[in-house]
């Protein structure tokens, strides 16, 4: 039997066979497009399965990819057009037209991590996808022409507020990163950051919200981005 709600049946979402097809965030309806967000307080447990099986697709898609040549999706050379655009090795592309290669290489990302004196960490809560809603460190890639401490320093600013006035290297993390529909891979640059006055800080940009979390709190497993799960993993091994 269906549950209604506003004339509509809820296990259309579960059971998309007719007029109704079930796509986050929508319902596609013969009437008209209906916000699934409107439902979801009258039925939080068939949401969050929605939102699981979300995230399982999220994954079997990267892992479809990552075993892809990283070029899969470009069918024409971006410099004369010509759809003979084929496979040169197994990072990069060949036009057999005119004869440019273009080479698939990660791109450079910053990642910031900042204490304050009470030896708490500044995280943000992912705002945007992917992995939206879990934790990460304030961060992202860098721009043409700047340098990483450069890179670190301008996103600090952008999803927190915060100057940064020193920065010191820690280490480096391979990563990917699914972005419209496109797995980029990243190399991550960790730095040790020292900002003016870590009380200003309020969350911006990308950044859901801000959180002080004690170091010894910290879990690994509540970061949604790997190499920043990672990266954490290797600094309590290091601090004390």
């Amino acid at each position: 039997m269906s549950i209604l709600k506003d004339n509509i049946p809820i296990d259309c979402l579960l059971f998309p066979n007719s007029h109704y097809i079930s796509t986050a965030p929508f319902i596609f309806h013969a009437f008209g497009i209906l916000k699934l967000t409107q439902y979801e307080a009258c039925f939080p447990d068939l949401f969050r399965s929605f939102a699981i099986q979300e995230k399982i697709n999220l994954k079997k898609q990267t892992v479809i990819m990552m075993h892809e040549h990283p070029f899969a999706q470009f069918h024409f050379c971006p410099k004369c057009g010509s759809p003979r655009f084929v496979e040169h090795n197994e990072k990069s592309k060949q036009c057999e037209d005119c004869g440019f290669v273009y080479y698939f290489n990660p791109s450079a990302a910053t990642v910031a991590v900042i204490l304050n004196e009470r030896q708490e960490l500044l995280v943000c809560r992912r705002g945007k996808e992917p992995a939206k809603g879990t934790l990460d460190l304030p961060g992202g890639f860098s721009d043409c022409f700047e340098s990483s401490e450069e890179g670190v320093a301008r996103e600090v600013k952008e999803e927190t507020g915060l100057e940064v006035t020193r920065t010191e290297f820690l280490f480096s993390l391979p990563n990917t990163y699914l972005y419209s529909g496109f797995l980029v891979h990243t190399v991550d640059c960790f730095f040790r950051c020292t900002v003016a006055d870590s009380s200003l800080a309020h969350a911006m940009d990308d950044a859901a919200e801000l959180l002080w979390i004690p170091v010894k709190e910290l879990r690994p497993e509540d970061f949604g981005l790997a190499s920043v799960r990672k990266g954490i993993e290797k600094l309590l091994a290091q601090w004390p």
